[in-house]
């Protein structure tokens, strides 16, 4: 009798490949990048920080004349502060050009009081008769 022979033929799913393995030298220089722009940035944000004066001792919101002649209002954080780029009241000129003649002195706030009333007496540049009498009232030029 003859023999009969059964092939069978089995199909294996092919085996992934493997895990590469980690590279610890990538993740190091990984880890250098990012603490070295860490670094620089934190060394950026503190050479740029800078310290303030000491304190004037000034009441906040209250104004006086630099020594200059720069009208100045002291700060909420008791420091004397100009305006940008504020010229002394004698070096300011008009429209045309010309001096305006003006002087850094006690005058009445142009803006009204929140009342509705004249405005606060505040140091300012002002025209020479525009002074402000000790009662708080105008000069007898009526310059107020």
């Amino acid at each position: 009798m003859p023999t009969v022979t059964t092939v069978t033929t089995v199909y294996r799913t092919p085996c992934p490949p493997p895990e590469p393995p980690f590279r610890w030298w990538l993740f190091a220089c990984d880890l250098a990048r990012i603490a070295g722009v860490m670094l620089v940035g934190t060394a950026l944000s503190v050479a740029s920080c800078y310290s303030l004066p000491a304190s004037d001792g000034c009441a906040p919101g209250t104004t006086r004349c630099s020594p200059a002649g720069v009208p100045q209002t002291c700060s909420p954080g008791q420091r004397w502060t100009a305006a940008p780029l504020a010229l002394p009241c004698a070096e300011r000129v008009t429209v045309t050009g010309e001096r305006a003649g003006l002087v850094c002195r006690e005058t009445r706030s142009v803006y009204a009081a929140p009342d509705g009333g004249p405005g606060r007496v505040v140091w300012a540049c002002a025209p020479a008769a525009a002074a402000v009498d000790a009662d708080g009232g105008a000069d007898a030029d009526g310059a107020l």
